[in-house]
């Protein structure tokens, strides 16, 4: 029977028994029915952050194990793209124009293109490297250049903000990875002997901070304004231990990308040898290192 049937027959039981009219025996019925109760609508839970991805997962643990790491064998490279003295730039200009720009060139070359050697500990977050006239040193915090040699006590360090950004720290990438939200695997191939699986890894620097404990001068987030408008994005080569590359690119806007489209600079990190011994190095001074590392 449906409900509105049996209200029916409820109205005329009603009628026969209290000699009540159709509307006034519906009436007092509807009265004495109990009120429906409406459902309560269910809130949607709030949406929480997208599960990691399985390439993500793997970036994230050889970040921390490299983080991690008590020592490490490392060298960088730094290449400018700067107007008038691309190849580019030399090629499109003509005449004497084109002689400038091609000695122009030639002479800043050693200056736009260079290369460093030598340790780093993660853990300890720290690093020293040369290569012929210019040493670096990074401990503390703070980050010391100069002569090859020359004793701290003797110098001023740098600070982010001044001249370049957080980005010319060379463990500042790997700091970055510690915010990776996304990885994209791209090829494999080998580094120093090294299988290795190559990743394009965007990376959230708010995040990235909120992971590292970077003290001293040098935070991860950038420091000169304009900061970059997007998520920074690097070209990353673990061998499913250690992360052993980082590559990443400044633009001209400010942006970190894996690769350089016009003008800005290139960074290189490479790293192997994880484990070795650092006893022998001495923190009070720029190092003496010669370099003997390339990058392809």
């Amino acid at each position: 029977m449906t409900r509105d049937r049996a209200r029916k027959k409820a109205i005329r039981a009603r009628m026969t028994t209290g000699g009540e009219p159709y509307s006034v025996a519906a009436r007092r019925l509807a009265a004495a029915e109990p009120e429906p109760i409406e459902p309560e609508p269910i809130e949607p839970e709030p949406a929480g952050p997208e599960p990691a991805g399985p390439d993500t997962a793997v970036i994230a643990a050889c970040v921390r194990r490299t983080l991690a790491a008590p020592s490490v064998r490392v060298s960088s490279r730094l290449d400018l793209e700067l107007p008038g003295t691309t190849d580019d730039d030399r090629r499109q200009a003509r005449g004497l124009r084109g002689l400038v720009r091609s000695g122009l060139g030639t002479l800043f070359n050693p200056f736009l293109h260079s290369s460093h050697e030598g340790f780093a500990e993660p853990a300890a977050q720290r690093y020293l490297v040369a290569h012929r006239a210019h040493a670096e040193l990074f401990a503390d915090g703070r980050l010391y250049r100069g002569r090859p040699g020359r004793p701290l006590a003797t110098l001023t360090p740098d600070r982010p903000g001044d001249g370049e950004d957080v980005d010319r720290n060379l463990l500042w990438p790997l700091w970055a990875l510690a915010g990776a939200t996304a990885a994209t695997f791209e090829d494999t191939g080998t580094l120093r002997d090294a299988p290795c699986r190559r990743y394009l890894v965007q990376a959230d620097l708010d995040q990235a901070a909120a992971e590292v404990q970077a003290g001293g001068d040098w935070p991860v987030r950038f420091v000169k304004p304009p900061g970059p408008m997007h998520l920074p994005e690097f070209m990353v080569w673990v061998d499913g231990r250690y992360v052993r590359r980082v590559r990443f690119a400044k633009q001209a806007d400010h942006d970190i990308s894996p690769g350089l489209t016009g003008y800005g600079s290139l960074s290189h990190l490479e790293l192997w040898d994880f484990g070795v011994s650092t006893a022998h190095l001495d923190w009070s001074r720029l190092p003496e290192l010669v370099i003997s590392s390339s990058f392809t």
